[in-house]
C-alpha cells in the first residue's frame, strides 16, 4: 500500500488497470471451469441411455432368478417353503414389470419392442402358475419337466428380446458420449476466444483512459505549482467537461462548497437530535436543549413494567456473541414496536431485562390496561422469535402502579430513569413471577379487572414486603379481544 501511494498518478492508474485485467483473467478461468461443469452435466443428460442399459441388465438378472427359483421349487420339502418360494417368484416378476416401465419411460427407440418384451413376461405367468400349482399338489416331477421345457424356452425368448433392446441402448449411449465430448471441446474453444477478446479490449481501454487522465493532471499540477509560488493571478482554466474539468472549476466555487458544508452540519445536528430522542422522551430532550440543568418530576400515578428473559444465560453459553447480540436486538426491537403501538414508553434495557412505563408523558386514556396488553404481547413476541432462532427462552413480566419520581442523570451520557417504591414493587412482581406469564400487584388487578381475567397466587413471599396476594393475567375478556 505504501509503494502504491508513492507512485505517480499515471503509474497508479496503470497498476489499477493491471489489477482489473488480472481480475478479468481470473473470471475467464472461472468461466472455463463453470462451462466445463456445464458440459459434464450435459454429458450426464446424454448418458440417459446408460440408465436404460443398467435397468435392462437388472431385468435380465431378475428373470434368471425367477427361472432358477422355479427350478428350485421341487427341492423344498414342505408346502410352506414351496408357497414362500412361489411368492418370491411373484415379487421378482413384479420387479421385472416395474423395471420395464422405467425402461419404457427412458427408451429412445421403438416402444413396441418394450411392449412386446413386457407381453412376453406376462405370457410367462401361466407357466409360473402351473408349476407352482403342481408343486403344491406334490406333482414335483411334472413341475420340473415344465420348468426345464416350456419355462426354459420362454426365458430364452425373453432374453432374445432383451438383447435387442440392450443393443439399441448401447448404440445410443455411444452416440451420446460422442456428442457430449464435442460440446465440451466447443465450449472450451469459445471461452478461450472470449477471454482473449476481453483481454485485448480491456488493455486498449486501460491505455486510453490512462492517457486521458494523465495529460490534464499534468496541466493541473503545473498551475497549482505556480499558485503555491505566489502567482495568484495564475488561474486554472478548465478546458474539459469531465471530472477533472469540474475539479479545476471548483477553485472558483468556494462559497458553494461552504454552503454545502453548512448543510452537512445541519444534517449532522438533525442526526444528533434523532439520537437524543432515542435516549430520552421528546419533552425531556426539548427541556435539555433549552438549557435546563436538572430535570426531576413527580408523577402521582403511572404503571411500571419489568420483563426478564428466563433461560438467557444458558443460551449465551451455547451461542456466539454475534448470535446473542442479534437475538437481543431483534427481540428488543419487537418490544419497542409493541410499546410504541400502545403509547407506552421504554425506559431502558438492563442486560436481558426490559423496563417500560405507561402514563408518564404520552397521553393515554387507559395507561394500565395498555401496559397489560403490552406485557401479553411481549410474551407472544418472545415465542415467535424463539421459533425463528430455535431458542427456548421465555419471558417473565411484572406490573405495578403508583407514584414515581422521574429525571435525567449524568453529564456525558444522559440516562432518563424512574425511582420510588412503585418501581421496586414492579421489579418484585417480575422477579417473583412465573416464566411465560404476566404477574401484577393487587393494585393493578383492581384497575383493570373489568378488562382482563386473573387467577390468584395467595400468600407469595415478596422480598421486603412479606406475604402478599398477587395475580396472574389469564387474558383479555371477550369484549376486549
Amino acid at each position: 500500500m505504501v509503494i502504491l501511494s508513492n507512485m505517480r498518478i499515471g503509474k497508479r492508474l496503470i497498476a489499477g488497470f493491471g489489477c482489473i485485467l488480472v481480475t478479468i483473467v481470473l473470471l475467464a478461468v472461472l468461466a472455463i471451469f463453470q462451462i466445463n461443469r456445464l458440459a459434464q452435466q450435459t454429458r450426464l443428460i446424454f448418458e440417459h441411455p446408460f440408465t436404460v442399459m443398467t435397468e435392462i441388465a437388472e431385468t435380465e438378472v431378475r428373470i434368471l432368478e425367477m427361472h432358477r427359483e422355479m427350478k428350485d421349487l421341487v427341492a423344498y420339502p414342505t408346502i410352506e417353503e414351496k408357497i414362500a418360494s412361489g411368492e418370491k417368484v411373484q415379487r421378482l416378476e413384479a420387479r421385472v414389470l416395474f423395471l420395464l416401465e422405467r425402461v419404457r419411460e427412458r427408451f429412445l427407440g421403438d416402444l413396441s419392442e418394450i411392449d412386446a418384451l413386457r407381453a412376453a413376461v406376462l405370457d410367462w405367468r401361466p407357466i409360473r402358475d402351473e408349476v407352482i400349482y403342481l408343486n403344491v399338489e406334490k406333482e414335483d416331477p411334472v413341475a420340473a419337466e415344465i420348468t426345464r421345457g416350456k419355462g426354459a424356452r420362454h426365458v430364452v425368448l425373453i432374453q432374445e428380446k432383451l438383447a435387442s433392446v440392450r443393443n439399441f441402448a448401447q448404440e445410443k449411449a455411444a452416440q451420446a458420449k460422442q456428442r457430449a465430448n464435442q460440446l465440451k471441446q466447443r465450449s472450451v474453444i469459445v471461452t478461450l476466444l472470449a477471454m482473449i477478446t476481453v483481454f485485448v479490449i480491456a488493455l486498449a481501454l486501460a491505455l486510453r483512459i490512462t492517457r486521458s487522465i494523465t495529460d490534464p493532471l499534468s496541466q493541473l499540477d503545473h498551475s497549482i505549482a505556480r499558485v503555491s509560488e505566489g502567482d495568484y493571478k495564475s488561474q486554472i482554466r478548465s478546458t474539459s467537461k469531465d471530472e477533472l474539468g469540474r475539479l479545476t472549476r471548483s477553485f472558483n466555487e468556494m462559497t458553494t462548497r461552504i454552503d454545502e458544508q453548512n448543510r452537512v452540519i445541519a444534517e449532522k445536528n438533525r442526526e444528533n437530535e434523532s439520537l437524543l430522542l432515542n435516549v430520552l422522551p421528546e419533552g425531556i430532550a426539548g427541556r435539555l436543549k433549552k438549557g435546563e440543568q436538572r430535570i426531576a418530576d413527580f408523577f402521582p400515578e403511572v404503571s411500571v413494567l419489568f420483563a426478564d428473559i428466563v433461560g438467557f444465560t444458558p443460551m449465551t453459553r451455547e451461542s456466539t456473541p454475534q448470535n446473542v447480540v442479534e437475538f437481543l436486538d431483534e427481540l428488543f426491537s419487537a418490544f419497542d414496536s409493541i410499546a410504541q403501538k400502545y403509547g407506552v414508553e421504554k425506559i431502558k434495557t438492563i442486560g436481558d431485562a426490559y423496563m417500560a412505563v405507561s402514563g408518564l408523558s404520552q397521553p393515554n386514556d387507559s395507561p394500565t390496561e395498555a401496559l397489560v396488553f403490552v406485557g401479553l404481547e411481549l410474551i407472544d413476541a418472545t415465542e415467535l422469535i424463539n421459533e425463528k432462532y430455535g431458542t427456548e427462552v421465555s419471558l417473565r413480566v411484572g406490573i405495578h402502579s403508583g407514584p414515581v419520581v422521574a429525571g435525567v442523570i449524568g453529564k456525558s451520557k444522559f440516562i432518563y430513569d424512574l425511582w420510588g417504591d412503585t418501581v421496586n414493587i414492579a421489579n418484585r412482581m417480575e422477579s417473583h413471577g412465573i416464566a411465560g406469564r404476566v404477574q401484577t400487584s393487587d393494585t393493578v388487578k383492581q384497575k383493570v379487572e373489568s378488562a382482563f381475567s386473573f387467577e390468584p397466587r395467595r400468600g407469595i413471599e415478596i422480598k421486603g414486603r412479606g406475604k402478599q396476594d398477587v395475580w396472574l393475567v389469564i387474558g383479555p375478556k371477550p369484549k376486549f379481544g
